[in-house]
């Protein structure tokens, strides 16, 4: 990172955009690509971000091993609220993208920061097809969910993130992987 400023900001699980809108805030050179699978979170997302112009770009899709089609679940997850979506193998209802093919979205190289909260899909994400981008990541913030039907996500995600320095920050847990001397 340039001057230690992130450049780009992956955030998975966007929401409505409010981590997205503090990293545009936070960071003033950084460009934030956000990912967002429920249509009624996505509008008020494209809506949150659109202040901040060509730094952000807003995604209606789910973040998943690879790309790929999926639905949204049913039952709701937890409590139905609409921070706890999830998605579902099979269907069509939302396009899915790994983490690799959103840096080639952006025609970018590395991810500065990647924010990830989805519900689970963490487990999925993780358990396929890493070594195409883990180590084009710089630091990973996390929310992990070991109650869910993917399984325990962080159990696959400690697999995946071997060499890398984690802590705890609130409900995120925190990656960095040390750059070599």
């Amino acid at each position: 990172m340039p001057d230690n400023k992130p450049m780009l900001v992956l955030d998975c699980g966007a929401n409505v955009g409010y981590a997205s809108a503090y990293f545009l805030t936070r960071f003033p050179r950084a460009q934030v690509l956000a990912v967002e699978p429920d249509p009624g979170n996505f509008a008020i997302l494209a809506r949150n971000l659109a202040p901040y112009g060509d730094r952000a770009c807003a995604i209606h899709g789910a973040v998943w091993s690879h790309a790929t089609r999926l639905s949204m679940a049913a039952p709701v997850y937890r409590d139905g609220g609409e921070w706890a979506r999830q998605v579902r193998e099979g269907g069509n209802e939302v396009a899915a993208y790994g983490i690799a093919d959103l840096l080639r979205m952006v025609d970018c190289q590395r991810a500065d920061i990647l924010k990830m909260d989805i519900e689970g899909a963490e487990a999925i994400v993780f358990a396929h097809g890493t070594e195409a981008w883990i180590d084009k990541v710089g630091v990973m913030a996390i929310e992990l969910h070991n109650d869910t039907t993917f399984g325990p996500a962080s159990e696959v995600v400690a697999r995946a993130t071997t060499g890398f320095t984690t802590r705890q920050s609130g409900e995120l847990t925190l990656y960095h992987k040390p750059e070599s001397r």
